[in-house]
């Protein structure tokens, strides 16, 4: 017989805080020979301990009879003579993780998803063995919600290339920006997702961000300031016209709040679930790190982001802090957005001004915060106090006020594309709007080098920037988006419209929504240092990305997809129900990703 193990090795995270004088005297030294200097230097660095550990991190192994009290208390008395503080937590041995309920429940929950996927596309099959034509022979209600689910019709539609009637769609070219524009996403988060301390080389990231070409890195913030210019740019093409609808305007207004909060908060509230099992993935020193932070949140707070909350809570307790956008964008377009494109098409010049006006009042709001708070124009790396970006990032970035600017500016380039389309422009006005659009848009993007370099501008330059250089980019992409979708766009339009990117665009959303979780996988199961350059992090952003398409396909053929054909069921007149068959048919207008909502 084997005796039982009375006790095995155990790993434990131990973080180490010198004392502020220890480092003053480390970093003096290192100041005497010129090193750590700046941006580099030590002892001025700070950031927001809530959301990331500033501390030293080391790994020791001890037997598991040795609880983390037990080793905090031995830490402690080593070294607490000398002012250092400890802490010792994230201690495992091999054992198998246990399930919780909260993880039981999650996966009976999506087993029984996954049947009823199962059992739909089967139907389907045999449907179509049968050669039953749906619109002869119209299925109940019961079956026709039944195969709502089916991944033979699902896929059908996602794969769909071909536009609808023989018009071509002035809207092809949103689905391909979108696909590159998550890209961009994927890129820029594999910078700042993660446990940096793993980092062979954390001083490299400042020479990264100071290059002239890594610029879309820092400011791939404005990847989200272009998702929010094409959702406002698509609503006055999906809005009914006044002459063509007979339906009120508040009642357009409510329907397409409900229709929009549907298409939205139900994947990403699937995603939340599916986030509680996450930890079972995942074995490693930093899995029990911001990935447990967030699992814990997640389990607190669930009900942050369908009451559009998320995004106003601090960092440290934010369910997911990428769902912030899911939250800014329903508000903006509850708020501003959708009343904006129904009356534009009515009132333009009235409701013109007055968008306009509040787009204004937000920028020169987002101003005055940033400089009377004294953060940071946006993220960068000009300064060794980390806590200035992330309280920018807190405050600011993931409010909807600052981001109002884009979607007002979308809209406004949308209805100028359908209702003054057909204006004749010279071929030189055209050339002419290409070249300021362009000016622009390298101006925000290249106007930071200095400032990634360590020369930050001064308070009011640094306030009125980021205030309002969201303005300035959209504004730069007004002219693309209107001469692609009135027939102008030429080469830019063509590359965008490519069919190939269609299938993918319509990803778009559960790709946002699963990238996150990739990363945390990959960070959880991270057991040795990673080196931070520019070809490895993007070989990682790349991996991230298709990862994402897969579990992104997932949620679009389980959840996503069904509540589009089922919001269209609900909200279709008796009349077309009468007509429809069990395919969901596209509406007049779609760009891939994102459907009319209205």
């Amino acid at each position: 017989l084997i005796p039982p193990v009375k006790f095995k090795g155990q790993y434990c995270s131990l973080f180490i805080k010198p004392a502020r004088l220890l480092l003053r005297t480390l970093a003096d030294r290192f100041h005497m020979t010129s090193e750590l200097t700046g941006r580099r230097a030590l002892i001025n660095g700070s950031t927001n301990e809530k959301v990331s550990n500033p501390n030293i991190r080391f790994g020791i192994c001890a037997p598991s009879t040795c609880s983390a009290n037990d080793l905090q208390f031995i830490t402690t008395k080593m070294v607490s003579s000398y002012g250092i503080t400890t802490e010792v937590n994230g201690c495992r041995t091999n054992d198998p993780k246990k399930m919780t309920k909260l993880q039981a429940g999650t996966v009976a929950f999506l087993c029984c998803l996954a049947s009823v996927v199962v059992i739909a596309t089967i139907v389907e099959y045999a449907l179509q063995r049968r050669n039953l034509s749906r619109k002869k022979h119209e299925p109940e209600t019961p079956l026709r919600i039944l195969l709502m689910f089916s991944a033979i019709n699902n896929m059908r539609m996602l794969l769909r290339t071909t536009d609808v009637g023989r018009k071509k769609n002035p809207l092809n070219f949103v689905g391909g920006i979108k696909v590159f524009l998550m890209f961009w996403v994927v890129y820029g988060h594999a910078y700042i997702i993660g446990q940096m301390e793993f980092a062979d080389d954390l001083f490299s990231l400042l020479e990264i961000f100071a290059k002239v070409p890594s610029q879309v890195l820092p400011n791939a913030v404005l990847s989200v300031s272009t998702f929010f210019f094409l959702s406002g740019f698509v609503l006055p093409f999906m809005v009914p016209k006044p002459k063509t609808s007979k339906r009120s305007i508040g009642t357009m207004y409510l329907v397409g709040i409900i229709k929009r909060y549907m298409r939205v908060t139900v994947p990403t509230m699937a995603l939340i679930l599916c986030f509680y099992l996450v930890p079972l993935m995942v074995d490693g020193p930093a899995d029990q790190d911001n990935l447990a932070l967030h699992e814990r949140n997640c389990i607190e707070r669930p009900w942050a982001v369908p009451a559009l909350m998320n995004n106003f809570l601090p960092l440290h307790i934010m369910c997911l802090n990428h769902l912030w956008y899911v939250c800014a964008d329903l508000q903006i377009f509850i708020v501003v957005g959708l009343p904006m494109a129904l009356a534009i098409l009515r009132y333009p010049k009235t409701s013109s001004v007055l968008s306009f006006a509040v787009a204004l009042f937000c920028c020169g709001l987002t101003a005055y915060q940033i400089y009377k708070w004294g953060v940071t124009y946006s993220v960068t790396v000009g300064t060794a106090d980390i806590s200035l970006s992330l309280s920018h990032l807190e405050y600011i970035y993931v409010r909807p006020f600052c981001h109002v600017v884009s979607y007002v500016a979308g809209i406004f380039a949308g209805y100028l594309s359908v209702c003054h389309g057909s204006v004749p422009f010279g071929r030189w006005f055209q050339v002419a709007q290409w070249m300021l659009s362009l000016a622009l848009l390298l101006f925000v993007m290249f106007v930071t080098v200095p400032w990634n370099e360590g020369k930050l501008p001064s308070a009011p330059v640094n306030a009125l920037y980021g205030g309002f250089h969201r303005l300035l980019w959209s504004v730069a992409l007004m002219w693309p988006c209107y001469a692609s979708a009135t027939g102008r766009g030429g080469w830019f339009d063509g590359f965008f419209s490519w069919t190939m990117l269609r299938p993918l665009s319509r990803l778009t959303f559960c790709i946002y929504l699963t990238h996150v979780p990739m990363f945390y996988i990959r960070t959880g199961n991270m057991r040795t240092n990673f080196e931070l350059n520019e070809f490895f992090q993007l070989s990682t952003s790349m991996g991230i990305y298709w990862f994402s398409v897969v579990f992104g396909l997932a949620l679009h053929l389980c959840v996503e997809a069904p509540v589009a054909h089922l919001q269209k069921f609900l909200f279709e007149s008796d009349s077309e129900k009468s007509k429809a068959s069990t395919d969901v048919k596209p509406s007049a207008i779609e760009n891939g990703e994102q459907r009319s909502k209205l």
